[in-house]
């Protein structure tokens, strides 16, 4: 874990990775976890158990987990917490913030390159996403389409949720851009606050100067959310 420097309680940054191992996608959390701590953020990078070790929804209670115990250490302000979620990590932040149990909610939910309506696969995911989506179910869509609805996040939007900011590839040719479109849409209707930023031609993987562009993105939504309390 990643702290400032100074011996204060810090708002809390815990980060996820993706559900696939990709090299850029693992040094941006290290990148991003050292950015934040240097700007007064305790930052934790957390994964998650992934098929074929376990299906939904051990991944979203994996990530529950690490955000518990990280808002009960020593120098965490734990009720100013964000979850940053790479690819398969965004999708997870997403229905971590969404549950309207959850006191006090997160302050603000990141998700770059993420599904959020895994619902009526073959007509909205690409064929190369379509056995992710299989597998991290463990069952087909054809006769289970209510517990697909129930774990995709554009379905468990509520007025009471927090804050969002998605990104997006404009070239992703793993997960459309449309699923982030579609997904603020979804929560702007709800009066949910959410900044939308799709990246031209980038794709699944982004280029060095795209990830410094997203950490400003980051740090700037943070910094506008850190005054509201809940």
């Amino acid at each position: 874990m990643s702290m400032p420097g100074e011996p204060v309680e810090s708002p809390l940054v815990l980060v996820l990775r993706r559900f696939v191992s990709e090299g850029s996608a693992e040094k941006f959390a290290d990148f991003l976890a050292s950015s934040l701590a240097s700007a007064g953020y305790a930052v934790a990078v957390a994964s998650y158990r992934i098929p074929p070790e376990a299906s939904f929804p051990t991944a979203v209670k994996d990530a529950e987990d690490a955000l518990h115990f990280c808002r009960k250490l020593d120098g965490v302000d734990g009720s100013k917490s964000f979850v940053v979620g790479l690819g398969g990590g965004g999708y997870v932040a997403a229905m971590m913030g969404l549950q309207p149990e959850r006191r006090p909610r997160l302050h603000g939910v990141v998700g770059i390159g993420a599904a959020f309506d895994i619902t009526r696969p073959p007509e909205q995911h690409y064929p190369v996403f379509r056995k992710t989506i299989l597998a991290f179910m463990g069952k087909p869509y054809e006769g289970n389409e209510e517990a697909y609805e129930q774990a995709s996040p554009v379905f468990c939007i509520s007025d009471d949720s927090p804050p969002f900011l998605l990104i997006h590839g404009e070239d992703d040719d793993t997960i459309p851009i449309s699923q982030s479109e579609a997904f603020a849409a979804a929560l702007h209707e709800h009066g949910v606050p959410v900044l939308f930023r799709g990246i031209p031609g980038e794709g699944r993987v982004f280029r060095q100067n795209a990830w410094v562009n997203i950490l400003g993105w980051i740090e700037s939504f943070f910094d506008h959310l850190l005054p509201y309390e809940d």
